[in-house]
């Protein structure tokens, strides 16, 4: 039995020989790894890191979109519908998902196809390809300035390398899902747990925490936030180069020092007392 397995294993037309390990790890002496308390940990963990995921990602739009209350509702009800979708679609899966990982026969037959099981990671997929176009679509509507060092550098200091790989990633779990027979669900399943998905997606998420700030400064500076209309008006300034940069221009009379011109008011104030 051992050895078919290994064998419909290799035949995989993707995973290939590379579930080995997960093939010995979740099989054999290991089984008692399956029990319900650690199947109902491990359920609640990965649902816990996936939502939170998507809250750091949604709070990382929140803030490149301070001036555009529409996109940031836009984003916060994706998320919520993702979070409850989540926890609806775990939900009806978990004893699919209990049972591929504590299947004690190879060729066990699921009630439910690989291709239902695959519905577990649409939420999070959405909500990243949604909030990946959302920051793209930052970009595109930024100052020129911002777009003169070229798309590429923007894109390496956002992370959105980062963010296509996460998205990839949950797009392989489920292709790979989709193409597993339902006969093969319990040899394949343990390693499409989401180990690829998750870890990507934490990675992003941990660049994303990061730099919520730099965006923020780079992107929504106002000038108009640290000095009001009354005071830039008794002044000369100029705007930058970048985004909440001005530059004000200093008279030889404004470098004389303060004490010299109190000294002149206050002689103005005594002679017209005396007067």
């Amino acid at each position: 039995m051992s050895i078919h397995g290994t064998n419909a294993i290799s035949q995989h037309p993707i995973l290939g020989s590379d579930t080995g390990l997960f093939f010995s790890l979740w099989t054999g002496q290991n089984l008692h790894l399956c029990g319900n308390l650690s199947i109902i940990a491990d359920y609640f963990l990965t649902l816990t890191v996936a939502v939170f995921c998507q809250a750091v990602v949604t709070l990382r739009v929140w803030h490149l979109f301070l001036h555009s209350c529409f996109i940031r509702w836009l984003a916060v009800t994706v998320f919520i519908i993702c979070a409850v979708g989540a926890v609806i679609v775990t939900s009806v899966e978990f004893d699919a998902m209990k049972r591929a990982l504590c299947a004690s026969s190879i060729a066990e037959i699921f009630t439910q196809g690989p291709l239902s099981m695959s519905t577990v990671y649409l939420p999070a997929l959405v909500i990243h390809t949604v909030m990946l176009l959302l920051t793209m679509y930052r970009f595109r509507i930024s100052p020129k300035s911002l777009q003169q060092r070229g798309i590429m550098h923007r894109f390496v200091k956002e992370g959105i390398f980062m963010y296509t790989f996460a998205a990839g990633s949950l797009l392989y779990e489920i292709i790979c899902l989709s193409m597993t027979e339902p006969k093969d669900i319990s040899i394949y399943y343990p390693s499409l747990i989401g180990g690829i998905a998750i870890s990507t997606t934490t990675v992003s998420v941990c660049r994303a925490m990061l730099s919520i700030k730099s965006f923020t400064v780079t992107y929504h500076v106002d000038p108009a936030w640290l000095l009001n209309h009354a005071e830039l008006s008794r002044v000369q300034w100029r705007r930058g180069a970048s985004e909440g940069e001005i530059f004000v221009e200093s008279s030889d009379m404004e470098a004389d020092p303060p004490s010299k011109f109190l000294e002149v008011s206050t002689r103005r104030t005594e002679g017209e007392g005396v007067a």
